[in-house]
């Protein structure tokens, strides 16, 4: 199976960068949308955990509400780097929500063992 993108690598990458700095608030919305797109377009990024990483920091940056959860669903990522950025993105985007919600996650059976043992992890360093 190909794993090449369909343009460079460091377009997606510039992409993804310029979606994650967007100032005007009124597109903040609009960007993070984008960035949630891309991160659940399995087929574009599931090989590409450079992109999952920088999505991840730009949804923090852009600080909307919505991508808490997505954020969150990172951290049972099998790259090390793509949770950690995820991590951080958390922190930047809400940490006393964020924090609030992985305790509350912390006893729930029904989630992955991956993103379970994710939850304890960030809990641990925070």
């Amino acid at each position: 199976m190909d794993h090449s993108l369909a343009y460079p690598f460091e377009i997606y990458q510039e992409i993804v960068e310029i979606l994650g700095h967007w100032a005007d608030p009124s597109l903040k919305g609009v960007a993070t949308q984008g960035l949630l797109e891309s991160l659940s377009s399995l087929n574009l990024i599931q090989h590409h955990p450079q992109l999952r990483q920088a999505i991840a920091l730009m949804l923090g940056h852009l600080r909307q509400p919505q991508a808490l959860e997505p954020l969150i669903q990172l951290l049972a990522d099998q790259d090390d780097r793509v949770r950690l950025h995820a991590i951080v993105a958390l922190k930047i985007l809400d940490a006393p929500t964020a924090y609030e919600r992985l305790t509350g996650l912390q006893t729930n059976q029904s989630l992955s063992q991956e993103l379970r043992r994710g939850v304890a992890l960030v809990l641990q360093e925070w």
